[in-house]
């Protein structure tokens, strides 16, 4: 077994939601392409996306308080580099772990965003561009 074979098998298990984009809510799936994400990465004009998060760090469950404040941090980080941002959270189906807050952050590169991902202890980030299935990159 590779180290990160249980880990890939969690993210690979996990609905990455958004939220609160204007077509509505929607979920991205590892190895699976986004009709939905398409037509959004199409809408704004932009082929990267990546989606992060600040929250519990290595895979260590941090507080309700601490992940919001990592999470602001991260969204100011991100608009920063003039990514257009929904906001969502990271649903594991096997109920093992709670939704994690993330962000999905278009127009973010996949080198920038395992730069942040490392930044923000973060194991793996899932990316993609326009017309190719959502990956795990790992940042660790």
């Amino acid at each position: 077994m590779e180290p990160h074979d249980s880990l890939r098998n969690a993210y690979e298990a996990t609905d990455f939601c958004v939220d609160d984009a204007p077509c509505g809510p929607f979920s991205i799936r590892c190895g699976q392409r986004s009709k939905t994400l398409d037509s959004l990465l199409a809408e704004v004009g932009l082929d990267d996306w990546a989606y992060v998060t600040a929250c519990n760090p290595g895979s260590c469950k941090l507080s309700d308080e601490e992940n919001a404040i990592r999470l602001r941090n991260l969204e100011a980080q991100l608009r920063a580099l003039r990514c257009v941002i929904f906001h969502g959270r990271g649903v594991g189906t096997n109920g093992n772990w709670p939704p994690e807050p993330s962000l999905l952050a278009i127009g973010l590169r996949v080198d920038q965003g395992l730069e942040i991902g490392r930044a923000f202890g973060q194991n793996a980030i899932v990316v993609g561009m326009l017309g190719e299935p959502a990956r795990l990159a790992w940042a660790v």
